[in-house]
């Protein structure tokens, strides 16, 4: 498939990267989102303050950036035209995420489910101040937009694309909320990970996918912080 909706689909193909390297990058992006925070916390979480911690298990995800050729990353810089389809995303994007994650919980709380309410990192917001909420900000609201869409929208929709446009486009997306191991948000970032996924291919660029990643994550963000 040559396209996937009128969006240039192919033009990722991670032919040009060494399997070793892609392998590689993949292992140290995941594990600098979804597993270096934890294990950061347990054996440094007295010596460090949780934006430390967010900060610190970045390292690898940005030593991962190091393995890809910048000519294999489909990244330059924001436009207003990625900048123009951001902002006219955002608000229906973010309104539809929270009405099915309204219904999902509801769900969950009618069959008993057990659920937590908020994502830890997001629970924690309240008890920090000044430099240190900046700092926050930037653990939760900068780096894993930029990690998480090398990952999911470069890397493992590349992979993925041997076995079609659509089934890399809907299994990057599975994967993407599953992977955030928050079972109240799993519906929602799945319409996330699908909204990240089409910026992606419509702008040919990956900056606009992390733009539009770093938007919601702010949303969420300032949301925590002034409710």
């Amino acid at each position: 498939m040559r396209s996937l909706w009128s969006f240039d689909a192919q033009s990722w193909d991670n032919a040009a990267v060494p399997l070793i390297d892609r392998v590689a990058a993949m292992v140290l992006l995941f594990g600098s989102v979804f597993i270096m925070p934890t294990v950061v916390n347990c054996f440094l979480g007295d010596r460090l303050d949780v934006p430390d911690v967010l900060i610190f298990s970045a390292l690898p995800g940005v030593i991962a950036y190091r393995l890809i050729p910048a000519s294999a990353i489909p990244l330059r810089r924001v436009t207003p035209a990625d900048v123009k389809w951001c902002a006219l995303v955002i608000i229906p994007l973010l309104l539809t995420v929270g009405i099915i994650t309204m219904g999902w919980t509801s769900l969950l709380k009618l069959f008993q489910i057990p659920f937590m309410e908020t994502q830890p990192w997001l629970a924690v917001i309240k008890e920090y101040h000044g430099v240190q909420l900046v700092q926050l900000f930037f653990g939760l609201c900068v780096l894993p937009p930029v990690v998480e869409e090398l990952l999911f929208r470069r890397l493992i929709y590349g992979e993925l694309l041997r076995f079609g446009a659509v089934t890399a486009f809907v299994v990057t997306a599975v994967l993407f909320s599953v992977c955030h191991f928050f079972v109240a948000g799993i519906p929602g970032l799945f319409v996330l990970g699908v909204a990240f996924q089409l910026m992606f291919l419509k702008q040919k660029n990956l900056a606009a996918a992390m733009v539009l990643h770093g938007l919601v994550n702010s949303a969420a963000f300032l949301n925590t912080v002034f409710s």
